[in-house]
């Protein structure tokens, strides 16, 4: 396992900005068997994420895709 960063945008859709609001470092964060509901909780418990964002998609770096579900590999998700 290694360590990895995950970067956290904020996409507002009423105006189409994005705003950066965390860069969040995972310690012996095996990606290969999370699924999108264990990044989330990751995020939260290491204060990357507020937990009322819990349910929002988690979008592609040109936010043209959007995943939602949380049985959703997060390894799929990197290859967006």
């Amino acid at each position: 396992m290694a360590a990895i960063r995950l970067d956290v945008n904020l996409f507002n859709a009423k105006d189409d900005t994005v705003k950066r609001t965390n860069c969040v470092p995972l310690k012996d964060f095996d990606i290969s068997s999370k699924k999108l509901s264990d990044v989330r909780s990751a995020l939260i418990e290491n204060g990357g994420l507020d937990a009322s964002k819990y349910v929002s998609c988690l979008c592609s770096l040109d936010y043209a895709d959007c995943i939602i579900g949380s049985d959703v590999h997060f390894a799929h998700r990197l290859e967006l």
